[in-house]
């Protein structure tokens, strides 16, 4: 006898149940973020890491972001960026004005192999992109040797 299952596997659910899903969701976003709010990504701007052999260089998407309302810190071993996006707009026919004020914040933390020294941080703001370059310490820096082959002939 088997005993039935409260889940189903991946590939017997539906595809016409995909649009229904979706529209759920974008319910549920426009709940949780209604339109006056400013969008940088569901969980925070998107993110690049790279390791180098000597540093880890972060880059963080951030349109429309000015350097003011972007903090960057360091909590022991994470690398932290957070901030807010303020978007003013100004509309002006005829005989009225609309001014509409919207924000949002967002907050990405990134765990590092190790935790930094804060004078071996960098970061810089270009055309809407944060790129934070972290230092490794000289301890973790690796260094190719070449080991000679002998021969046991």
């Amino acid at each position: 006898m088997q005993i039935p299952s409260l889940w189903k596997p991946l590939e017997t659910i539906s595809s016409s149940n995909y649009p229904l899903r979706r529209e759920i969701e974008d319910l549920l976003n426009r709940f949780y973020l209604p339109e006056s709010s400013v969008n940088i990504g569901s969980n925070g701007p998107a993110i690049n890491v790279a390791e180098k052999n000597d540093k880890i260089e972060v880059t963080a998407e951030l349109p429309g972001v000015e350097m003011k309302d972007i903090n960057v810190s360091i909590d022991r071993n994470y690398l932290i960026i957070s901030g807010e996006k303020k978007k003013v707009s100004e509309k002006q026919e005829n005989d009225f004005q609309v001014y509409e004020r919207s924000f949002g914040s967002f907050y990405r933390s990134v765990n590092l192999p190790f935790t930094p020294k804060e004078d071996l941080i960098d970061a810089n703001l270009t055309k809407g992109v944060l790129t934070v370059v972290v230092q490794k310490p000289k301890e973790l820096v690796s260094t190719t040797k070449q080991i000679k082959v002998k021969s046991a002939d």
